[in-house]
């Protein structure tokens, strides 16, 4: 299967036809389980527009041998939180703001993804590590490890860490017991101290 790769850096010089054809990729037929509208491309065109003003970027298009969109890679240099380029490091734009679509593909995945990594080189030359997050039975991970191990390179996997969550306690007396006891001395201290100068009303807010 022979296939063409092409890199852009400004969304400008696009063809007017890859937003339709991007998006095409994330019809039924193609699509990993829990990709949505964060898989698009206009929601990766906000993300350039907003926060990679000034960042090394590359969009690197697939076509296959019909000069049909086969897949794309959009790629950026990776940073701290205060905006310092890390050496070496790079990541697809969706680590950014939302973190769970690294790839976007179609029916020819494994081909597809060969093409793209043997061209990400000529965009960050001194890249060593590419950073993506795919969603959970995601269907480009097996594609993605041969493609890898092609071309000599290695996955780690990090799992990401669940959303944390408290368990309150049903009421709030059970709640109060769960505090430290020095903390609630000096609460219960300075109850009395009010109660000195008249009632105490303890009021429990549960909706604005």
């Amino acid at each position: 299967l022979k296939m063409r790769v092409e890199a852009y850096d400004k969304l400008s010089d696009l063809p007017a036809g890859l937003p339709a054809a991007w998006n095409e990729l994330l019809g039924p037929d193609h699509v990993s389980p829990g990709v949505d509208a964060t898989a698009t491309f206009e929601w990766h065109a906000s993300l350039k527009d907003a926060f990679l003003d000034g960042v090394r970027t590359a969009l690197l298009v697939c076509h296959d041998d019909n000069g049909r969109v086969a897949g794309v890679l959009p790629l950026c240099q990776s940073r701290t939180a205060e905006g310092r380029a890390l050496r070496g490091r790079i990541a697809t734009w969706s680590e950014l703001h939302c973190g769970r679509t690294g790839l976007v593909l179609g029916n020819h995945s494994e081909d597809t993804l060969r093409e793209l990594l043997a061209h990400v080189e000529a965009q960050f030359p001194d890249w060593n590590c590419l950073e993506m997050t795919l969603p959970d039975g995601s269907s480009c991970l097996d594609p993605l490890t041969r493609a890898v191990a092609d071309r000599c390179l290695a996955i780690v996997s990090q799992p990401l860490e669940r959303s944390p969550y408290i368990d309150l306690p049903a009421d709030f007396d059970a709640y109060f017991k769960t505090l430290k006891a020095n903390f609630r001395t000096e609460v219960g201290r300075g109850t009395r101290r009010l109660a000195e100068h008249g009632t105490v009303d303890r009021r429990l807010f549960c909706t604005p």
